[in-house]
């Protein structure tokens, strides 16, 4: 029951969505209809808005950054944004020296190459079909076919 919960979260358009939630019901109506009781725009990629958004929901970077500026935030307010502006320059500076210095040898970070390499080869099993300069129809091995805009960069799929 719990892996048909989370792909029923993890489905990324409202078809697949449904098709999820049918599975759920065939194991456990009553677990489908407790379900059906909440808005899947609180629990399902299906639904959530396409509206920019970040997936981190721990409050980590203000606690440490906080935990930075208490001595600043002891000052007069021009002196404060100072420090912080100073504070913030050298620790910008800090990170690039040390990405540059650890990942010099790589086109790509290696976590991020990773993950085009897994979704290469998923691509390889798609057809994509040409309808003008922009548009395409992509086709998975599944069945699904998904709109995607290349100027857009937006794919009917969600992802």
């Amino acid at each position: 029951m719990r892996k048909a919960m989370w792909k029923a979260a993890k489905a990324t358009t409202p078809i697949q969505f449904r098709r999820r939630m049918e599975a759920i019901a065939e194991l456990d109506a009553e677990a489908a209809k407790w379900l059906d009781d909440k808005n899947p725009a609180e629990w399902s990629r299906s639904h959530f808005s396409t509206y920019p958004k970040c997936d981190m929901l721990l409050n980590n970077i203000c606690e440490s950054f906080n935990s930075k500026i208490l001595d600043a935030r002891e000052e007069s307010i021009v002196a404060m944004m100072e420090s912080l502006r100073y504070f913030m320059m050298s620790r910008m500076q800090e990170n690039r020296d040390r990405a540059r210095e650890k990942w010099s040898k790589y086109v790509v970070c290696p976590k991020i190459k990773k993950r085009m390499r897994k979704n290469i080869d998923k691509a390889t099993y798609c057809v994509p079909y040409k309808s003008n300069e922009v548009n395409y129809e992509v086709a998975d091995p599944y069945g699904e076919k998904y709109a995607v805009n290349i100027e857009e960069k937006t794919c009917s799929c969600r992802k």
